[in-house]
């Protein structure tokens, strides 16, 4: 599944891909981080959740907070209390595409 994030008035379009059902992702949003000096940069990311298949999918595209202190990194989503406020869904429901599949099948004898 592919998610695009546009701001037009700062020029951001990003494309995230690459979430698999069962999954939670934080992927940086290019513009959107400030540097900390000596400690690394802190910034606004996109988080994406998906579970369940294709009969029954939950989908969350929100917001989250996080910062890169040398080499680890850390969403405000890890933190407890705070993982009560973020990631703020923008986003969130469950859909059926299970549809899609059944009654089309066609059968080839050969």
């Amino acid at each position: 599944m592919a998610v695009e994030v546009v701001e037009k008035k700062h020029e951001i379009d990003y494309k995230i891909a690459g979430v698999r059902a069962g999954e939670q992702k934080n992927f940086p949003i290019p513009g959107l981080s400030i540097i900390v000096p000596v400690l690394g940069h802190a910034g606004l990311d996109a988080a994406v959740y998906i579970g369940g298949n294709p009969d029954l999918l939950t989908l969350k595209v929100g917001l989250n907070a996080c910062v890169v202190v040398h080499d680890k990194n850390v969403c405000a989503s890890s933190i407890p209390g705070v993982n009560k406020i973020l990631p703020w869904w923008i986003l969130k429901g469950e859909y059926s595409f299970g549809h899609v599949c059944r009654g089309n099948s066609t059968v080839a004898v050969m």
